[in-house]
């Protein structure tokens, strides 16, 4: 009689060959090697674009310092020399700007206007993704300050220590240059001329000044009197007042605005106490 035994099996054991392990550790290496190079080039544009934004912050505030100026005080640095000015930073020594400033020209059909181009460029060096060699780059801006239409200049004088005053003096016709009351002017552009001034003056009683004397002002351009003289009663009135406009004043040539008086009749003593000039340029019509 036969017997049937019945077979048993042991415990089923898996496991990884030497081939899978050494194919796994192959590819967790690339894996590895290729986030190391994602991080490390994350690195590197995460900081291209705190250099750039640095670079253009300095270059933003250099651009807005100098906009704040006039176009006559960008004049002025110009014809004194200081077109160009370069700088380190005083944050970051990695980082150098250059402010230069330009004084241009737009020609027209029937005028020249100048502007003044302002440009601001900020240096620095940044390393490669790789970590090794230095690249120098740079931000650039450019803006203009375009020539005013109209300026005003201003000169006051006053004198508050008395025996220093100017005294007027006696003449049947001639007029005499008040000391210091003048202003220079050069402009790019034809300018109209609209002129104020205010002269305040002293009668000395006592000395002879009659009820009905009185003191003669004009404003001269170039040496050359201009349209109106005011004559003033002394004693009734002791502030002058005059306006004056004046027309096509050229451009490009030095032009000197003065005030000249003189006191009409002999006797008395007049002195002068403060002049106010106050001039306004405006570019003609076309």
């Amino acid at each position: 009689m036969l017997s049937l035994r019945k077979k048993t099996r042991g415990p089923k054991i898996c496991g990884f060959t030497l081939i899978e392990i050494l194919v796994s550790l192959v590819l967790f290496a690339i894996g590895i090697a290729f986030a190391s190079r994602i991080f490390v080039s994350a690195r590197y544009f995460i900081k291209e674009a705190e250099n750039k934004s640095k670079a253009m912050k300095i270059a933003s505030l250099q651009m807005e310092k100098y906009l704040a100026y006039s176009y006559s005080g960008l004049e002025d640095l110009i014809n004194s020399g200081a077109s160009s000015i370069s700088a380190v930073d005083s944050t970051d020594s990695n980082f150098t700007y250059t402010v230069t400033l330009t004084k241009l020209n737009e020609v027209g059909p029937s005028v020249t206007v100048p502007y003044i181009r302002v440009q601001v460029v900020c240096n620095y060096t940044e390393e490669n993704a790789a970590g090794t060699t230095p690249t120098s780059k740079y931000v650039r801006l450019r803006n203009i300050v375009p020539y005013p239409y109209f300026h005003i200049k201003t000169k006051k004088i006053e004198f508050t220590t008395a025996g220093t005053e100017p005294v007027a003096t006696y003449s049947g016709s001639e007029l005499f240059f008040i000391p210091g009351a003048e202003i220079t002017f050069n402009y790019s552009v034809k300018k109209d001329l609209l002129i104020f001034y205010n002269i305040g003056i002293e009668g000395q009683t006592g000395t002879g000044i009659g009820g009905t004397d009185t003191i003669t002002t004009q404003c001269f351009i170039d040496a050359a009197g201009q349209n109106i003289q005011t004559v003033t009663p002394i004693l009734t009135q002791t502030f002058i007042n005059n306006s004056v406009g004046v027309s096509g004043i050229p451009a490009n040539t030095n032009h000197t605005i003065s005030v000249e008086w003189r006191k009409d009749q002999p006797g008395g003593t007049v002195r002068l106490k403060w002049i106010n000039i106050v001039v306004v340029f405006v570019e003609p019509a076309a």
